[in-house]
């Protein structure tokens, strides 16, 4: 018999070819993709996974055939509007002989079903995976950003958003699941990211270097003054420092307001091949740059972290 949820499609039946969902001996219902395919499974793993079909099950059932046919023998029908491929994804989640996709792609449909058959348990599963497996996010920020935005996964979208901080706005183009939010939260997106690039964009401008302690290195202040005719000072908060170091320090601003992360800065960035080639044409500071700006670097980028860290993604 048909449980008349959906109307049954007029489509001819698919071949049941996704195992195990292709065995009628074990099933106790049939559930019927928009394409004309068929997946035999139990109902006591829909009833335990989603609220949805445990109601539906308490209903009133057809016990007709659309041709009129009464089949009191063969397991009750439920026609869906999903196609085959989401309702196969979606099953692999619920049922224990299975091990499930973790492709984006794959666990994006589950998502869409999931949601509307209020499948909460298969929803948690998946944002766990989102969240602690990071090289999703590492992929695309952006994009997660806007699937953890759909479904309600806040700690995701923090996540994301924070990641999506290495791109440019011209860099983030061609992600179709921005169709999934408000123009609202994306617009919170590049409040966030525009409140970041200001801060570290700021932190490079200042040259007080309250956060640096007591560290020296060989551009500062107290380097001897006499660099020669090729490593000249200049005067930054009533202070002296190598000019190629100036110059190094507003390139670096320049950098963080496009990409305000600590990656930006650590290491020995690309943007500083100029500087230090003027810097490596100084008998004093060659001998110490290359040390002395990696280490700068590493607390240069944690404290990037810290203060983009201190601004909150609003969250409607």
């Amino acid at each position: 018999m048909t449980i008349q949820i959906d109307e049954i499609p007029d489509v001819p039946l698919a071949a049941h070819i996704h195992s195990p969902f292709d065995q009628p001996q074990n099933a106790d219902i049939v559930l019927r993709s928009s394409d004309g395919e068929d997946f035999f499974t139990r109902r006591i793993l829909l009833s335990l996974s989603s609220d949805v079909f445990d109601s539906m099950f308490t209903l009133p059932q057809a016990c007709k055939e659309p041709n009129g046919v009464e089949q009191q023998n063969d397991p009750p029908v439920i026609a869906l509007t999903e196609e085959g491929n989401m309702v196969y994804q979606l099953l692999q989640w619920i049922d224990p002989r299975c091990t499930p996709s973790w492709e984006l792609k794959d666990m994006q449909l589950v998502l869409h079903a999931a949601d509307k058959y209020n499948m909460q348990g298969v929803m948690h599963h998946i944002e766990k995976i989102l969240t602690r497996c990071t090289e999703y996010v590492g992929a695309d920020p952006v994009r997660i950003y806007a699937i953890a935005i759909r479904y309600g996964f806040r700690d995701l979208a923090r996540a994301a958003a924070k990641e999506s901080l290495r791109l440019t706005p011209e860099e983030r183009t061609n992600i179709p699941e921005l169709v999934l939010i408000s123009a609202e939260a994306l617009q919170h997106l590049y409040i966030y990211y525009f409140a970041c690039a200001k801060a570290s964009h700021n932190l490079a401008a200042d040259f007080l270097f309250s956060w640096l302690g007591d560290a020296r290195f060989v551009w500062g202040p107290d380097s001897p003054k006499d660099h020669g005719t090729t490593c000249v000072r200049a005067t930054r908060e009533s202070r002296e420092w190598q000019g190629w170091w100036v110059n190094y320090m507003a390139l670096a601003a320049q950098e963080l307001y496009k990409r305000p992360r600590g990656m930006t800065v650590k290491a020995i960035p690309q943007f500083a091949t100029g500087p230090l080639g003027v810097a490596a044409k100084c008998s004093i500071c060659r001998a110490k740059v290359y040390i002395d700006l990696l280490t700068f670097g590493e607390k240069f980028g944690e404290e990037v972290e810290k203060r983009i860290s201190e601004i909150d993604l609003v969250i409607a």
